[in-house]
């Protein structure tokens, strides 16, 4: 790795700077990942069918302590019905992380479930299994920036870039089980690829993604593969094996209380509207329109969503800031599973907004495709203006109908801008919530929160780097493998 330039702060420094008291740096970040946090959950979703298809297993755990949850029929259309009775359809993680809080509420309140309780779990579900995972994802993302020198305002600006700039944003505001798997997933390929240490814990977040989007499978199959074909493989691959291995067997216990059989998903046993999903998950060879269509159309595509990627990918290919070992894993984990969802029967996933079933990838494209343009201290205004129009067609969306019905073809021009502009505002915000009024005044509120939060980031990192410039601080600097 190649050593960072000097920093002119550093010619500040011997300037007689006056002293700047010295900030810590989980204190820093711990500020990054609270703010992001924050911006994801300002807005936030309500109940719809797949959020409260997910609450299924958290209700009859907790209400009835059961899987089934029959008297919840009416709140979903997305559920399995096995031997007369309902059960979620969904992967079991989101479910999982969302229980014990919900529990704890409701052993709290008492009684009956109420309507208010229904409301209370989506909300939980919006800031513990979405939001949380959407700031650990941005926070990750600036300490890779950061592992390639760049620090300071620079590091914060295209840190928030990255995060802010794609359809990863909506889905840290929306109950749906991608954004947590997306961070899983990432989490997992930092501890085994990147940093290569801690290969249990690695394995253990790699099997909790895929008990989150089954379909990330694949992925962990392949960083198998990959652990397999390099140094001290078989010692890696068994501990990443054995970290996997018990939310393997929770799944097909899961499978097992449900189905009765430990390879019979809850997704074999969905309604007719699904029947489609009944043989091989509604999986098929790759549909040439549905991945031009994922790759570009307004629809759904990944170049409208999630602009930075246009820059982001040919970074990653032309100066990926790792071993060329490494970069041929990040392209085939993007490659094979664009061309996976390029395969379901249901790619453009029905009301929603962007590629929702391609956000894990997403993220790791986002992930290193920054580091590598922080590496090249290159084309950065380019980046920034392709974050710009995610951000803005991300915001838009959150703010008005983040689950717009699948008629709509071009939902950014039918539905997002129209809606802002005419002050049609979700009244799922925080500000609305307090019982304030809504309306566009709220969307504006929310861009100024967003630059205003950034703003104060960057000059605390600014000044960060002034204290370790004069000793007052030391800063953690890559050594090696590791980021921190």
């Amino acid at each position: 790795m190649s050593v960072p330039e000097a920093s002119p702060l550093d010619a500040l420094a011997a300037q007689s700077v006056p002293s700047v008291r010295a900030m810590g740096n989980r204190k820093f970040y711990f500020a990054f990942g609270a703010a992001l946090w924050l911006l994801a959950l300002f807005f936030h979703g309500g109940g719809g069918w797949n959020p409260n298809s997910r609450l299924l297993t958290v209700f009859g755990l907790v209400e009835d302590g059961t899987f089934r949850a029959d008297r919840w029929k009416g709140e979903t259309g997305d559920y399995a019905q096995v031997g007369g009775h309902l059960y979620s359809d969904k992967a079991p993680g989101s479910s999982f992380v969302v229980l014990p809080f919900y529990w704890v509420m409701r052993r709290m309140e008492g009684g009956a479930q109420t309507g208010n309780d229904r409301g209370a779990a989506v909300h939980l579900g919006d800031a513990v299994a979405s939001a949380l995972p959407f700031a650990i994802f941005a926070l990750l993302l600036l300490l890779r920036v950061e592992k390639e020198g760049v620090h300071g305002r620079a590091a914060v600006w295209l840190g928030m870039a990255g995060a802010l700039g794609t359809c990863l944003f909506d889905y840290g505001g929306l109950y749906f089980g991608h954004m947590l798997a997306a961070a899983l997933f990432l989490g997992a390929y930092v501890l085994a690829c990147e940093r290569e240490e801690r290969f249990v814990l690695a394995g253990a977040l790699g099997g909790l993604a895929v008990l989150t989007e089954y379909p990330l499978a694949v992925t962990q199959i392949i960083v198998l593969v990959y652990l397999l074909l390099g140094p001290q493989r078989w010692r890696r691959a068994t501990l990443y094996g054995l970290g996997a291995l018990p939310m393997a067997l929770l799944m097909i216990g899961y499978n097992k209380a449900i189905t009765g059989g430990w390879f019979d998903f809850p997704y074999s046993h969905v309604g007719a509207m699904w029947a489609a999903m009944h043989t091989d998950f509604g999986m098929r060879l790759p549909n040439p329109s549905a991945m031009w269509a994922l790759a570009f159309g307004q629809y759904r595509g990944l170049a409208f969503y999630a602009p930075v990627l246009l820059l982001g990918v040919p970074a990653i290919a032309a100066a990926f800031a790792g071993p060329r070992r490494r970069k041929a894993l990040v392209l085939v984990l993007l490659g094979s599973y664009f061309l996976l969802i390029s395969s379901y029967f249901k790619w453009d996933g029905g009301w929603c907004v962007g590629p929702r079933h391609l956000l894990p990838v997403i993220a790791l494209g986002v992930y290193e495709g920054t580091a590598a343009l922080a590496r090249t201290r290159r084309h950065w205004w380019l980046h920034g203006i392709l974050a710009g129009w995610g951000a803005l067609v991300a915001f838009a969306a959150l703010a008005t109908d983040p689950l717009p019905a699948e008629n709509f073809r071009s939902p950014a021009f039918e539905v997002f801008f129209p809606k802002v502009w005419k002050g049609q505002i979700s009244g799922h915000n925080l500000l609305a919530e307090a019982h304030l009024p809504n309306g566009r005044y709220v969307f504006v509120t929310w861009l100024t929160l967003a630059v205003a939060l950034t703003w104060a980031l960057a000059w605390w990192a600014e000044r960060r780097e002034v204290a370790a410039a004069n000793g007052e601080l030391r800063l953690q600097r890559p050594v090696g493998n590791r980021s921190f």
